[in-house]
């Protein structure tokens, strides 16, 4: 169906392949003019720049998708699109604008009974809520997340419900309780094969375990996770679980893996670092290009305006000698009808 076309390479995780190839796609649409092909597009533009973090662009893709939706389709669509830019102004830390996009959202499923989309914007309330430390409000807006997926039979939303209120209570430090909650949803996730989120169970556990002082555990759930992000090539994931080893390492005294450890973890900080050089650098060749470009438009503009002038001054001065040539013809018609009369005088 339509309001699920994906680029395969998204559906396998590489997700830079898929940017590239939802780039494209978005070009033919806008050369289309295909505005309900573009608006998917955009949105899974979206998507993929806030997983790979980001937010200023992913935030404006999801613009760029709402002002299409509304000229389609009017308030009526757009209640997964609000759910998108809140969760792009939470990560982003602006908890009230992310609030207020979200309430749009839920009082437009409300009135279409829209039980999916009213459980998504329930679990972004929550996060919001546990962003500002407000956790018993964020309980009860994950609760409700989890109670409508459990009613619609939506497994995956169940899964970031669990996921999400397991975070919840590891911010309370009932870390006993999240774990427990973070295996449920390991478990949903692993059923679904969503890798990125399975990984990031293992993460958190990893983390919850440390935490708590089993770190034993913390390695074991640590090293799957990173077997995971090797196969997903996510390096600002490698980064951290590397960091977690490494502190895993010297907190088991077991200098020599923690070396190793630290050698990975300091390889992959330059690593993300160098890329991002690299991305800083194309941004600004990109905009030093598009100046460019305005440059030479203008350079154009102006010589067309003056080519345009010089054009018309030049069909001036023709118009003029016509006309002089045409005086001239008169007076010369004139003096010799004149000097014609005199001789017959």
């Amino acid at each position: 169906m339509l309001p699920f076309f994906r680029i395969e390479q998204e559906l396998k995780d590489d997700l830079k392949s898929a940017l590239e190839n939802y780039k494209k796609s978005a070009k033919i649409f806008e050369v289309l003019h295909d505005t309900l092909y573009l608006s998917f597009v955009l949105n899974n533009l979206g998507n993929i720049n806030l997983h790979l973090g980001n937010l200023a662009n992913a935030l404006e893709y999801y613009l760029q998708t709402l002002s299409l939706k509304k000229k389609m389709t009017g308030e009526k669509q757009l209640t997964r699109t609000y759910n998108n830019i809140a969760l792009v102004y939470k990560e982003m830390g602006n908890f009230e604008k992310a609030l207020v996009y979200n309430h749009k959202s839920v009082e437009l499923q409300k009135f279409k009974k829209d039980t999916f989309s009213l459980s998504l914007s329930y679990l972004g309330i929550g996060n919001i809520y546990r962003g500002m430390k407000k956790y018993d409000s964020a309980i009860i807006n994950q609760e409700m997340a989890l109670m409508l997926s459990e009613h619609i039979k939506d497994t995956i939303g169940i899964a970031y419900a669990k996921y999400n209120l397991a975070s919840i209570y590891f911010n309370l430090k009932e870390y006993k309780k999240s774990e427990e909650i973070y295996l449920i949803a390991l478990r949903l996730f692993a059923k679904e094969k969503i890798k990125s989120r399975v990984m990031a169970c293992y993460t958190s556990l990893a983390t919850v375990n440390r935490e708590a002082g089993n770190n034993q555990k913390a390695t074991q759930f640590a090293l799957q996770a990173l077997e995971l992000a090797q196969d997903l090539n996510n390096k600002s994931q490698l980064k951290s679980l590397y960091e977690t080893l490494y502190l895993l390492s010297k907190d088991k005294t077991d200098y020599k893996k923690g070396l190793l450890y630290h050698e990975k973890f300091m390889a992959y900080t330059d690593s993300l670092l160098n890329e991002q050089k690299l991305e800083a650098i194309a941004s600004l060749e990109t905009n030093f290009e598009i100046e460019q470009r305005d440059t030479e438009i203008e350079l154009l503009s102006k010589n067309e305006e003056l080519n345009t002038l010089a054009l018309s001054q030049a069909k001036t001065k023709g118009i003029l000698l016509t006309a002089l040539s045409v005086l001239l013809l008169l007076i010369l018609a004139v003096i010799y009808r004149n000097l014609k009369i005199k001789r017959k005088d």
